[in-house]
């Protein structure tokens, strides 16, 4: 789980939309950062581990429309990533991606 993993959410209104996400494990659960392709990036809060593999997040990222709070649902089994994304009241999106390295 821990790594960079490049992440593509599919059909927003916007288009695909790539992030990058950052997760880190520690003692006291999961860390990390969820950054826009345009360089922006936040930390993910309320980070959930819900199995060995699946873990559930939140976040606010600043889109072009302003800030918008994120709810991600990811599973991530090897070096692949799939899931949801909601976004305030749109979505759930679809989201996949790898994990770099």
């Amino acid at each position: 789980m821990d790594g960079i993993w490049d992440l593509t959410v599919s059909g927003t209104p916007m288009g695909n939309v790539k992030l990058t996400l950052k997760l880190d494990s520690t003692d006291e659960g999961v860390t990390g950062t969820i950054s826009t392709a345009a360089g922006r990036s936040t930390d993910i809060k309320n980070a959930t581990l819900l199995d060995d593999n699946k873990i559930r997040f939140s976040a606010v990222v600043n889109t072009p429309n302003g800030a918008t709070g994120i709810t991600v649902n990811l599973t991530l089994a090897g070096d692949q990533a799939t899931g949801q994304v909601s976004a305030g009241m749109a979505g759930p999106f679809d989201v996949r991606g790898t994990k770099q390295g």
